[in-house]
């Protein structure tokens, strides 16, 4: 559940209030559960660029067999896997940058999409998890007569300090 509204007095900004709740599920691996606020401050830079800056708040789970955790992040030890299966404070603030310059949202022809995200989470914004992570995407579209030549990229990165475990959302997944 969202709200958002004009603020500032200007219809460049937008401030977003949310509350939500989900539960993401692999079939026989894992489901990772969470309920959370968060809120998002946006500007509109130019008509195609924008800046957010935002903190999100919540309480997350991962259910999963001992295989998963042992396997997919080298912790075995089934005390030392409450770090993920016990509800915790999984907390972060945001900021973003995007660029749209395509000519249609649906089926763009033309044009560039970039987006960058930077997220960082610690002690010190509520979080029981540390980490920092970017994650950007650029696209460009040029048309080829008839066709459309559609190029896409991704990378992200994400650290964690010392011996912290990084929660399994935070992770890039090929695919």
């Amino acid at each position: 559940v969202e709200a958002a509204r004009l603020w500032a007095g200007s219809p460049r900004n937008r401030l977003t209030v949310g509350a939500f709740g989900q539960r993401l599920s692999e079939p026989n691996a894992f489901v990772d559960r969470s309920l959370g606020l968060n809120t998002l401050f946006t500007r509109e830079v130019t008509e195609h660029a924008g800046v957010s800056i935002g903190y999100r708040l919540e309480r997350a789970a991962v259910e999963a067999g001992d295989v998963y955790f042992c396997e997919s992040f080298g912790i075995c030890d089934p005390a030392a896997l409450s770090v993920f299966r016990d509800f915790r404070r999984l907390s972060a603030v945001s900021l973003g940058g995007s660029l749209n310059e395509a000519n249609s949202p649906v089926a763009p022809s033309r044009g560039q999409t970039a987006r960058i995200d930077l997220e960082y989470a610690s002690a010190a914004t509520g979080s029981e998890y540390d980490h920092f992570r970017v994650d950007g995407a650029a696209a460009a579209y040029r048309p080829l007569g008839p066709w459309v030549l559609a190029t896409h990229v991704r990378a992200g990165w994400a650290h964690t300090p010392g011996s912290e475990v990084l929660h399994p959302r935070m992770l890039f997944y090929a695919g």
